[in-house]
């Protein structure tokens, strides 16, 4: 049996940051405060989410499909 992928559980966390981050720049944004370093790291961070989705689609597509066993 394999041992579970950490792919999802990085997706996840990665998904929350970004929110929380996105939330933070709102924040500075309504007091009027420079966010310019903290838009270029929610960037970052997008398109670090953008690369880790797309190799676990591209690992998803390569994988053979596992049959279904019959239930008992």
């Amino acid at each position: 049996m394999r041992a579970p992928d950490p792919e999802p559980l990085q997706i996840i966390a990665l998904r929350a940051e970004i929110s929380q981050l996105g939330a933070a720049i709102a924040q500075l944004r309504r007091a009027g405060l420079d966010n310019a370093a903290a838009q270029l790291l929610l960037a970052r961070k997008r398109a670090e989410l953008d690369g880790l989705v797309m190799r676990r689609t591209r690992s998803e597509k390569a994988a053979p499909a596992m049959p279904a066993q019959p239930s008992s």
